[in-house]
């Protein structure tokens, strides 16, 4: 399979920028990262309602994310998004997904995953409370040349469930969640307490002694 330079996911200086049927991928050393966003290649949607719909905003991956919509009367919120590479070297493959934390997302987001031995993982995220970022499903391994996927199930409630981006990383350091990331809020000081006011008859018993 020919490589062809495409845009850079640079992790030092000195990367290999490359598509695979289509798919943005990069490697370095022995570090590879393949990153799909809504709208790339290996994306595809289902709905039977067309209930799926594209906001943008900054904090999601390329600016813009699809999720599931009824904003018209009677529309049926189900549908399922699919994201799906083809593995560039045998080996263990960290597969996170991406989402921004909105009060109208979902608390049952189901992801689906099945490995290079067929074996089905499911996982299950709450978008509404769970700050945005990038959330690990876990580590997987595939062979070379097989194709991995993720899929997002949202037919199973009516609830809003948002697709942006799935990453496969091979070679990297463990991706942390952003609710295990965030520091400990400092506890609140104790105020100290306020000195004590001397009763108002005291300076008058002083003064009448000078």
């Amino acid at each position: 399979m020919a490589l062809k330079i495409v845009r850079f996911l640079i992790h030092s200086s000195i990367c290999l920028a490359f598509t695979i049927g289509g798919i943005a991928a990069a490697q370095t050393g022995d570090q590879i990262e393949i990153l799909i966003d809504d709208g790339d290649p290996g994306y595809v949607e289902t709905s039977a309602d067309n209930a799926w719909a594209t906001w943008n905003n900054g904090d999601a991956i390329g600016n813009s994310y699809r999720y599931l919509s009824h904003y018209s009367e009677g529309r049926i919120r189900k549908g399922t998004a699919r994201w799906t590479t083809i593995i560039p070297e045998m080996g263990g493959y960290e597969v996170s997904v991406h989402f921004r934390q909105t009060e109208n997302r979902t608390t049952d987001a189901d992801y689906v995953i099945v490995d290079g031995n067929g074996v089905t993982h499911e996982f299950v995220i709450d978008q509404k409370h769970s700050p945005t970022g990038w959330y690990p499903l876990g580590v997987f391994n595939w062979d070379q040349g097989q194709p991995a996927s993720v899929l997002l199930d949202g037919t199973d409630d009516n609830q809003s469930d948002e697709a942006d981006a799935v990453r496969w990383r091979k070679g990297f350091s463990p991706t942390i969640p952003p609710d295990e990331s965030d520091p400990e809020p400092e506890p609140e000081p104790i105020p100290e307490p306020d000195p004590p006011v001397l009763p108002t008859i005291l300076p008058l018993l002083l003064e009448s002694k000078e």
